[in-house]
């Protein structure tokens, strides 16, 4: 059977558990872009590991206000994806 290139990269993208991680960042930003709208142009993702998405924020002020919208992050995340994978999230600040 020939596969294509691009069903290659997928299917190694899916084994390797990048894909995974690619589609939770993205879940992640839009459900960020949503909910603070031109503020999450300040936000970073920086990685997604065991269920816990890390996302980089600016100061200390703004990861205190996203941390106690945690939980209705992690479930609009869970609920566009379908299934229940980010169990939490961690902000850290990176300064820029």
């Amino acid at each position: 059977m020939v596969k294509s290139v691009g069903q290659i990269i997928f299917n190694d993208l899916v084994k390797s558990g990048i894909y995974e991680k690619l589609t939770v960042s993205q879940c992640v930003f839009e459900v960020l872009k949503h909910v603070f709208g031109d503020l999450s142009g300040h936000l970073k993702i920086l990685s997604f590991k065991n269920g816990i998405v890390w996302i980089g924020t600016p100061n200390p002020a703004f990861s205190q206000e996203l941390s106690f919208m945690e939980r209705e992050i992690v479930n609009r995340v869970n609920e566009i994806i379908g299934e229940e994978v980010v169990k939490g999230i961690r902000f850290k600040e990176v300064f820029k």
